[in-house]
């Protein structure tokens, strides 16, 4: 029976041997590059941040405890990685409760980016409660060397002015 029904369901001639997945193969990468690209750069909302940079100076003075400046871009997929994977981590959130911790966007904040000389992103400089720039760091950094970034800041800062300075997490304590 010519021009059936069911006609379509009959195999066809195959094409030759990898030459149909060969025609997808753009496809897919476009597709798992622009997956891959898509959950990298989504940032993660980490509590105890602020993006108001005078009133993270007038709280560093009232506190007196150092600014953790993060400076940042949309779009940054190193940035993102450290908003998921690091300070999402409780760890590292504890230890950023001895600072005054600041977002900052390089591109709706150019100015500030100048100031502290921030080439790249993410960029995280520690500041004493006098306004100067005590350590820096840039790039993803992991939980680890984040916090080896906050201990060898906190020594600088205490190099700068011994008052200035959170206690290292190792340090003795007055309790026997």
């Amino acid at each position: 029976m010519a021009g059936s029904v069911t006609d379509f369901l009959q195999p066809g001639p195959s094409p030759p041997r990898g030459r149909g997945r060969r025609r997808w193969l753009p496809v897919v990468v476009v597709v798992a590059v622009v997956a891959v690209y898509l959950f990298a750069t989504r940032s993660v909302s980490n509590p105890g941040w602020t993006t108001d940079y005078q009133a993270a100076v007038a709280a560093s003075q009232a506190t007196d405890r150092p600014l953790l400046l993060a400076f940042h871009s949309r779009g940054c997929p190193p940035c993102a990685m450290m908003d998921r994977l690091v300070f999402s981590e409780p760890i590292v959130q504890s230890a950023l409760h001895n600072y005054v911790a600041v977002r900052v966007d390089v591109d709706r904040q150019p100015d500030l980016a100048a100031r502290y000389r921030i080439d790249a992103t993410p960029t995280y400089a520690m500041v004493d409660l006098q306004g100067h720039q005590v350590a820096q760091a840039a790039g993803f950094t992991g939980v680890e060397g984040f916090l080896m970034f906050l201990k060898e800041a906190s020594k600088q800062l205490t190099q700068a002015d011994p008052t200035s300075a959170p206690p290292p997490e190792d340090a003795p304590t007055d309790n026997p």
